[in-house]
């Protein structure tokens, strides 16, 4: 039987792993991340459990570049910089390769699909067969019969095999005619030209009809259409160069022989230390590693035991232990996302590190009665003197308060713990966490549930009790873990008194929902669309033709070939017609300004006008958005389905679209409104005499600047340039720079720094406060805000001048709106209480950044009005004045 030689496109599998990540990345504790390293070396496993190859070999690039630059200087110029925390994990990856005793292979010059040529080629001669792992198509021009392609689903880790049938099936060609359907087609990834204006099926054809380039070439009088004839004689320099760019190298001597190639199982000692320092247990713990033998001990996972709660007696002995508990972890299954319409199908428990309870309620077998069951839970639900513990418990308190079920003492939250830890992840679901923290793999609803049609009620209950059961107890193994990291970090304050308080508020207001005015949102639509149908009139005027004005490509045609605007930005796709470019060219060119003017009101029509009456919910006939803590990483909360945090506030449009949130019928809508606070958060954080001063006198703080920048008494100072120095004290907050700040005001960028240098000549301290903000954020590599809340930032520690100068602009943004969203999340609390404490019916219905939104009946306005006042002052702690605008009003626009 024939030997066969595996060899793996190493980089190849580090961007796929890298990527695969991208939105949800492995970080370890030192805030690095690790995604690529662990993505890589769990596919080699797989590899080697799949095959278990006596033959191994992985195939690098070289550094620098390539006999290829040489030949084309464009060679691969428009791939974007490799990022730097994929760069980073680069080393970590080959010192691993080496300490398992991988053999792996680079060659100076030379591209790792060359190496990978060479060796399919010394196979051949040596007689054995060749397996290459890769997702590079170039590589399917090695395909024969003892050469394969292995490579994975799209989407999957499951690997699939190419031969030259497969080949044939998605391109229609042989193997050995892709290097001429490449040299035809081109490859934008590399910046291969290729033969311009002739695509896939074109190539195809034409590969069908002759067997390669040259036979092409030397047929060109005789093919049909002309235009195809012409594009290729106008081409064929390019043709051939890319072809010369495509073809593999094969007539190298690798320094690696067939001996090397040998492959004799991982070398685990040396590589354990280093996975341990990554923080990389999930791997640790994988049997290829275990079996070789291991230097560092990895903890042993005690045997878990998972129980469903099926008869009476199971349940009494369930409820003996709640009983004796102080805390347990919880989860609820249901069948729904969406808290109104979720069914209950079952509770899981766990007060113990490896045990869960799964008690089924909704999908019971005989031995139990569901109602009754509940009924005997739920004070131990209810009780605020037992700690809960679970993930993302705002769902499942609003699943409880649904079924008439109170839900008190929650006291951790391991989504929010985790986003505390690492705010700048965005993801944070359990099963991601549970690999991070715990190296433990969990079971996935999707191994229980394959086809969309079905839920959880066609898998058998056994299985459902041993996945929710573990989610109870995976929930209280990070709390064992994560509690430690909160103290450690001095986060532990802001998550217990300001982060787990807010998980019942915001699950309050979240069913509490809004009313609409469907009416309105309706004539509101028909004006839009006469308005949409004006500008998309005026723009084809312009233009002179009818053309796809959501088309970026067509666009793009119209203005900078059609119209001969000088373009400003490229992309991957070409010209970008993004906001910016469009702002840009509006101050030449009116057909922008009519550009940006439909976006705006086609954006609002699709977004709100046409989808918040559909958004109505059935059962409630409201609007109910989702309110969310661990998406910014500054530490204010984020609303969607719908994001209601986005509209306009002060264009007509927006303010139109406001109107139509209404009060309910013998209520008002009560808007409670934080003045200025970001900049009173700066004055007194950077205890400025002449800010803090203009705060304490009542001053005008916009006119106050306005005077100083542009140099006029402060009387002087009209709405045109008080408008420009808001622009600039707000700026200030964001970090921005003089260009950004000549783009958003629309002057010239040394106008923008005048502006900005007399700012800072007025308000010195400021200046002093960041350059001491970020001196200190250099060096630690991470900013904190007046309540403890941390952000690291990574990109301050980056030798790319505009990576690190956005990083500094974060600093300074995170440490000012933080300080502010976490003072307003004290007041949200506070309010919540005071109203409940006092038995009122007025509800906090939605809260948008430095805004508080109220349902109150017209017989409590006044004595709410001084409570929401109140309890939104009392936790500002420094010494200026803090002021709350209120409004009340039919609807949200009339209340603001």
């Amino acid at each position: 039987m024939k030997k066969t030689l595996y060899v793996i496109d190493g980089f190849g599998v580090i961007f796929r792993a890298y990527y695969a990540f991208i939105n949800r990345p492995l970080v370890n504790s030192r805030g690095e991340n690790t995604s690529a390293v662990f993505g890589f070396f769990r596919m080699i496993f797989k590899i080697i459990k799949e095959y278990k190859p006596e033959n191994l070999v992985i195939a690098l690039d070289s550094r620098g570049d390539t006999f290829r630059h040489k030949m084309y200087p464009d060679y691969k110029a428009n791939r974007n910089k490799t990022p730097e925390d994929l760069l980073a994990q680069i080393p970590w990856i080959i010192e691993l390769i080496e300490m398992l005793g991988i053999p792996s292979i680079a060659v100076d010059t030379y591209e790792a699909d060359d190496i990978i040529a060479q060796l399919a080629v010394d196979c051949d001669k040596k007689g054995y067969n060749c397996s290459i792992f890769s997702g590079d198509k170039d590589l399917l021009q090695l395909i024969n019969k003892n050469v394969n392609i292995l490579t994975t689903k799209h989407g999957s880790s499951d690997i699939i095999s190419f031969d030259k049938e497969a080949v044939y099936e998605k391109f229609g060609i042989n193997p050995d005619q892709v290097a001429d359907y490449l040299s035809i087609v081109g490859d934008a990834s590399d910046n291969v030209p290729g033969v311009k204006g002739i695509g896939k099926k074109g190539a195809e054809k034409l590969l069908n009809n002759y067997a390669n380039l040259d036979e092409i070439y030397s047929a060109i009088d005789e093919i049909k259409p002309d235009g195809i004839r012409n594009k290729l004689r106008d081409s064929k320099d390019s043709a051939y160069l890319s072809r010369d760019l495509v073809l593999l190298n094969r007539e190298m001597d690798l320094p690696l022989d067939e001996a090397g190639w040998t492959f004799n199982g991982l070398n685990s000692e040396a590589a354990m230390e280093r996975l341990l320092e990554l923080e990389l247990k999930i791997l640790m713990s994988d049997p290829l590693l275990k079996t070789a033998g291991q230097a560092v001990p990895v903890k042993e996972a005690a045997p878990l035991k998972y129980h469903l709660v099926n008869t009476k007696s199971d349940l009494d002995m369930l409820l003996s232990k709640l009983k004796k508990c102080d805390k347990f972890a919880v989860d609820t299954e249901t069948t729904s996302l969406d808290t109104l319409e979720a069914e209950l199908l079952g509770i899981s428990f766990s007060f113990e590190e490896g045990i869960g309870y799964y008690l089924p309620v909704g999908h019971s077998g005989p031995g139990i009665d569901p109602d009754a069951a509940l009924k005997r839970v739920s004070p131990y639900l209810a009780d605020p003197s037992i700690g809960k513990i679970g993930q993302n418990l705002k769902y499942d308190a609003s699943v409880f308060a649904s079924l008439g079920i109170s839900f008190k003492g929650i006291i951790f939250d391991s989504m929010i713990a985790a986003y505390l830890l690492s705010p700048g992840l965005g993801r944070y679901k359990r099963e991601e966490l549970a690999l991070r923290y715990l190296g433990r793999e969990m079971i996935h609803y999707s191994d229980l549930v394959d086809d969309k049609e079905k839920t959880l009620f066609d898998v058998s209950i056994e299985k459902v009790a041993e996945y929710a059961a573990e989610d109870a107890e995976v929930a209280l193994c990070l709390y064992n873990k994560l509690m430690p990291m909160l103290q450690e970090t001095g986060m532990k304050k802001l998550f217990e008194e300001i982060e787990v308080p807010l998980i019942e508020v915001l699950s309050d207001m979240e069913r509490q929902g809004l009313a609409i005015d469907n009416g309105h949102f309706q004539s509101l639509g028909i004006s839009l669309e006469k308005k949409i149908k004006k500008l998309e009139s005026d723009i084809y005027v312009e233009a002179g033709e009818e053309f796809n004005i959501n088309s970026s490509k067509q666009l793009s045609s119209i203005l900078f070939e059609k119209k001969g605007i000088e373009p400003i930005k490229k992309t991957k796709t070409g010209f970008s017609t993004d906001e910016g470019v469009l702002e840009e060219l509006a101050k030449e060119h009116s057909i922008a300004s009519l550009l940006l003017d439909f976006r705006k009101n086609f954006k609002l029509k699709s977004t709100y006008v046409d989808v918040m009456p559909k958004l109505c919910h059935e059962k409630t006939g409201r609007v109910h958005t989702s309110l969310n803590q661990t998406v910014a990483a500054t530490g204010r909360l984020a609303s969607n389905s719908p994001n209601l945090q986005n509209i306009p506030v002060r264009d007509e449009i927006g303010r139109e679209v406001r109107k139509g949130f209404i009060a309910a019928k013998g209520c008002s809508l009560l808007s409670a409104d934080y003045s200025q606070i970001e900049l009173r958060v700066l004055a007194a954080l950077s205890g400025d005499d002449v800010l803090t001063g203009a705060y304490r006198d009542g001053l005008d703080i916009h006119n106050k600047t306005a005077s100083a920048i542009f140099s006029i008494d402060e009387q002087n100072v009209d709405r045109d340039y008080r408008a420009l120095a808001k622009a600039v004290n707000f700026g200030v907050i964001y970090g921005q720079t003089a260009y950004g700040l000549s783009k958003e005001l629309k002057i010239s960028r040394q106008e923008a720094q005048n502006f900005i240098d007399a700012y800072f000549s007025l308000y010195s301290g400021v200046n002093d406060y960041i350059k001491e903000l970020l001196e200190k954020a250099h060096e630690t590599g991470y900013v904190t805000t007046y309540y403890g809340r941390i952000r690291k930032i990574p990109e301050l520690s980056s030798s790319n001048r505009m990576t690190k100068s956005y990083g500094e602009r974060m600093a300074v943004n995170t440490v000012i709106q933080g300080t502010a969203a976490d003072l307003i999340k004290i007041a949200m609390i506070n309010v919540f209480n005071t109203l409940n404490n006092n038995s009122l019916k007025s509800r906090m219905i939605l809260q948008v950044h430095d805004e508080l939104l109220f349902e109150v009946p017209d017989s409590e306005t006044e004595r709410v009005k001084k409570i929401v006042e109140d309890e939104m002052k009392k936790p500002w702690p420094f010494d200026i004045p803090i002021e709350v605008s209120l409004g009340f009003g039919d609807n949200w626009d009339e209340a603001h």
